[in-house]
């Protein structure tokens, strides 16, 4: 019989390629919101006409 040998130590796996993606949706999402909010104050419009 032979003796069952102990699992290899787990090494911790860097995941800097889905952090960078993370990253980048983060500051495309700021980007947009960004935007969305000076169109809007720009535009000048409000919804009070909708009634």
């Amino acid at each position: 019989m032979t003796t069952p040998y102990p699992p290899p130590p787990r090494k911790k796996k860097v995941r800097v390629f889905t952090w960078i993606i993370v990253a980048i949706n983060v500051l495309f999402a700021v980007w947009l919101i960004g935007g969305i909010a000076t169109a809007a104050s720009k535009s000048g419009t409000s919804c009070n006409g909708l009634d």
